[in-house]
């Protein structure tokens, strides 16, 4: 549920700001990072038979969140992210967060994984071919892996 498309008014007062778009229409952050996730994860194809991925996650998963989708060409795409404050309210200030460093075995052939940030970009961050482990690290916004079958 988004609550409001464009800011009502200039920066100021704070209730007429949660806007995605500036009240010029200028994109932050958070308009681009949705327009991202959208666009990666979008599918206009026919509903098809769900397949399975049988993957397992290790390491610390406090805080980690994460969902496997599937579209009709068959890929899977396996959002990850961290559950945590990234800002102080009371100081109205960012908090530094640390990524949360985890493996990602994959007990199903995979021929290609592909890692995206849609944060900042629709542009794969990292490519691994064949990949039975992976070492990944969790942010606290989306992490996208793109799971292609293997054989």
């Amino acid at each position: 549920f988004l609550y409001e498309l464009l800011n009502e008014r200039p920066a100021g007062d704070q209730e007429n700001n949660f806007g995605l778009l500036r009240v010029d229409g200028s994109p932050k952050p958070a308009f681009t990072a949705l327009k991202n996730l959208i666009a990666l994860l979008q599918d206009a194809g026919t509903p098809i038979q769900p397949g399975t991925l049988s993957y397992s996650l290790s390491g610390d998963l406090a805080h980690v969140h994460h969902t496997l989708l599937q579209k009709s060409n068959g890929r899977f795409y396996l959002v990850l992210w961290q559950e945590i404050s990234c800002f102080d309210v009371q100081q109205r200030t960012d908090v530094a967060t640390i990524d949360r460093p985890l493996t990602l075995t994959l007990n199903t052939a995979v021929a290609q994984a592909t890692g995206y940030y849609p944060i900042s970009s629709t542009a794969p961050a990292w490519q691994s071919s064949n990949p039975r482990q992976l070492p990944i690290s969790v942010p606290d916004h989306p992490l996208v892996i793109e799971l292609s079958a293997g054989t």
